[in-house]
């Protein structure tokens, strides 16, 4: 009954998926403040970080190589992500 204890506290079982909508959080307030989703390559967040237009950029490939799920391909949609 520990895994049902720890859903109930919101544990991550999967710490990529953490990772994936912690950068789409990061994409989305980069859209706000930009009004579009063309991060460049060496854009830093105002937190200090670097590597967003690098996750850009590597979802974009994920993309075309059809190694995006459904899911995260129907979220970067609607976000309106150019491939």
């Amino acid at each position: 009954d520990r895994i049902s204890q720890l859903e109930k506290l919101d544990f991550s079982f999967d710490q990529l998926d953490e990772r994936w909508e912690n950068w789409f959080a990061q994409l989305v307030e980069f859209k706000k403040e930009h009004n579009h989703c063309n991060v460049p390559t060496r854009y830093r967040t105002p937190k200090g970080n670097s590597q967003l237009g690098r996750w850009v950029s590597n979802q974009r490939k994920h993309f075309r190589e059809d190694k995006l799920s459904k899911e995260q391909l129907k979220r970067f949609q609607e976000l309106g992500l150019d491939f």
